[in-house]
């Protein structure tokens, strides 16, 4: 479809949960090969919460890793989440992955993952979920494109 379509593959990303890859490892890794092929990108959604990231990370062709939300939530009050977020931004970037914080709620979490070099966070500190039509209006003001420009 990506072919027939015309579509840009490096603009497309699959997140990806460990549970999910587990369940069919072989035809999984099969089918990100043939995808990343043609530039498609993955990320390993909810790092952490499960028992193989390591695994994962070095035999799938990830590109991104997602910090599950439990432990970013938990970052201003537990020194132990702090600890354990800075190590898992260090271990992604160490393997040349990008890394995206989920759950981001307050303004002391994203200086601390700032201060961590996270590369990108999501949660409502950014935007609630919005329905397309409310997401390009978003994005078009938090860009400040005019309507016929991106047209």
């Amino acid at each position: 479809l990506i072919l027939e379509h015309g579509v840009d593959a490096r603009w497309l990303e699959f997140e990806l949960t460990e549970t999910a890859v587990m369940r069919r490892n072989d035809l999984v890794k099969q089918t990100m090969d043939a995808l990343g092929r043609l530039g498609v990108r993955f990320s390993l959604d909810d790092f952490g919460t499960g028992f193989s990231s390591f695994v994962h990370l070095n035999s799938l062709p990830i590109a991104l890793l997602k910090v599950d939300r439990s432990f970013v939530g938990g970052m201003e009050q537990r020194e132990e989440n702090r600890k354990l977020v800075h190590a898992m931004i260090n271990l992604a970037h160490n393997l040349n992955l990008e890394v995206v914080a989920e759950g981001v709620e307050s303004d002391e979490q994203l200086e601390l993952l700032r201060g961590f070099g996270c590369d990108q966070v999501q949660g409502f500190l950014v935007s609630k979920p919005l329905p397309v039509g409310e997401l390009m209006e978003f994005l078009l003001q938090a860009t400040g494109c005019q309507l016929g420009a991106v047209l």
